[in-house]
């Protein structure tokens, strides 16, 4: 459902953000509604960039570190609401499935890979060069 993706990779997606939104102002305009902050880290204060008054940031994990920073003149002067989401209740899981077996989300699975390279399934994970998942089939 989302209308626009960005690479990071490419390009710093805080500027892809202004360009396609523009720069969020304190009276209004700019910015986008709710942005979704996977990985933590050096994207913490970027993403608070991005989000337009009274917007919110929604936080579900930390791969690129959990000590952040946070620029609070963005989160004061724009009024976010920050939202952690752990998303792993038994009844998360179960409709995430449901959702997958009636065809209605499709997975990005990026290789399978046999259970005797799991090393490098774990490789390909840390060095960022899958786009979605790796599975390992026993």
């Amino acid at each position: 459902g989302a209308d626009h993706l960005i690479n990071y990779v490419e390009r710093p997606f805080a500027d892809a953000v202004r360009e396609l939104f523009g720069k969020p102002r304190i009276q209004g305009g700019g910015g986008v509604d709710v942005a979704v902050n996977f990985s933590g880290g050096d994207t913490w204060i970027a993403t608070q960039k991005c989000v337009r008054a009274g917007g919110r940031i929604l936080t579900c994990g930390a791969t690129a570190g959990f000590d952040v920073g946070t620029d609070l003149r963005y989160l004061w002067t724009f009024e976010h609401t920050v939202i952690g989401s752990n998303g792993w209740s038994v009844a998360d899981l179960e409709a995430l499935l449901a959702l997958i077996a009636n065809g209605r989300l499709q997975p990005a699975i990026d290789r399978i890979l046999p259970l005797d390279e799991v090393s490098e399934g774990e490789r390909l994970l840390e060095e960022r060069e899958v786009l979605g998942k790796v599975l390992v089939a026993p």
